[in-house]
């Protein structure tokens, strides 16, 4: 039977993601509107993939109080929904991550990483802010992250490390409320998209979230 091989070759498409959170007027440090965004969630094992701070050494501090570990799994499911939303019309894998955050009690200041897709054509969302256009390429990637910080939601969250409460008990559950930390428009605006040639380079090479 004739058959013919056209080279078609998938091109993936990088794009390098950074979250200014640097300013706490618009990243509250309290509440259920406080947290960040980060891949660290309160309990943070040793052999974590990531790092507390870009200097290039390891921390595993944990939070020192039960409110200190409810905003870092704040943050963490903050994050949960920036992946969540990345993968809803294409699969991708989410690497070279950087984060910014001193010790296990800090909110992070910043926070970078890059996302791969190999069929990025799929992803086209309708604008927020103009309905009935719809958007395609950095701008889609950066309403997806937008989305998924300032998505409100409640989570039973297991081994929420609260040393005081000691709730920590494998298996536990303890119900935690994340809400945006600042409107939509707020968050879109301290959003960078950039596309990029190659995955790049970041402190955890093999920092990976496959969706």
């Amino acid at each position: 039977m004739p058959w013919s091989n056209h080279g078609d070759i998938l091109q993936p498409t990088f794009y390098r993601v950074i979250v200014d959170m640097s300013d706490a007027a618009k990243f509250p440090t309290s509440g259920t509107t406080g947290g960040g965004v980060t891949p660290n969630p309160s309990e943070v094992l040793s052999g974590s993939n990531y790092y507390y701070n870009n200097s290039g050494a390891k921390n595993y501090t944990k939070p020192t109080t039960d409110a200190k570990g409810l905003l870092r799994e704040r943050g963490n499911m903050r994050w949960e929904k920036v992946v969540e939303q990345l993968g809803k019309y294409a699969q991708c894998d989410i690497m070279n991550i950087n984060i910014i955050e001193a010790n296990g009690d800090a909110q992070a200041t910043s926070l970078g990483f890059t996302v791969r897709y190999e069929r990025d054509e799929f992803n086209r969302e309708e604008d927020v802010g103009t309905p009935g256009s719809y958007l395609t390429g950095s701008d889609c990637i950066k309403q997806l992250v937008a989305t998924g910080i300032t998505t409100t939601h409640t989570i039973l969250r297991t081994n929420v490390w609260t040393p005081v409460a000691n709730s920590d008990v494998p298996g536990q559950q303890i119900s935690v409320t994340a809400t945006a930390p600042s409107t939509f428009s707020t968050v879109s605006g301290i959003i960078t998209i950039e596309t990029v040639a190659t995955a790049g380079s970041g402190i955890e090479e093999t920092a990976q979230y496959v969706l």
